[in-house]
C-alpha cells in the first residue's frame, strides 16, 4: 500500500495501484488546465461586457437585450472556435491503438449504412 499513486513509464503517465492510467500525464493536464483557464477567461470578459452594456443602455431597452444575446452569441462563438479548433482537439494526445479503438465503432456504423457490412 505504499505506493497508491506513482508515474509510469518514460512520459511518466499517472499510475493508480500500479495500472497505468493511458493519456493521464503532466503534459495533458498542463493542456486541460489551459483549456480551464481560457474557459473562466472567456466567462470573465463575456461577465464584463454584459456589465458595461447594462451600464449604458436603460433597463428594459430592446437594445439592451439585443446586446446582451450579442455578447452571449460572441462568446459562444469563441468558446467554441477556441475549444474545438482542429489545433486544440490534438491538444489531447492518446495512445494510437486508444484513438484507433474508439473510433471502429463510428466506422462500423459507416459501413452498415451503406450496405457494406461485414458478414
Amino acid at each position: 500500500m505504499e505506493h497508491v499513486i506513482r508515474f509510469l513509464g518514460p512520459n511518466h503517465a499517472l499510475g493508480l495501484f500500479g495500472v497505468k492510467l493511458v493519456g493521464a500525464n503532466a503534459e495533458n493536464a498542463k493542456k486541460l488546465l489551459f483549456t480551464l483557464v481560457f474557459l473562466a477567461l472567456m466567462l470573465l470578459v463575456s461577465s464584463l461586457l454584459r456589465r458595461v452594456m447594462r451600464g449604458v443602455t436603460r433597463r428594459g431597452e430592446r437594445t439592451a437585450f439585443w446586446l446582451r444575446q450579442a455578447v452571449h452569441v460572441l462568446t459562444t462563438v469563441v468558446l467554441v472556435l477556441g475549444i474545438a479548433s482542429p489545433s486544440s482537439l490534438n491538444r489531447f494526445r492518446l495512445p494510437r491503438r486508444v484513438r484507433t479503438s474508439s473510433s471502429l465503432p463510428a466506422a462500423k456504423s459507416a459501413g452498415l449504412r451503406h450496405g457494406r457490412g461485414s458478414g
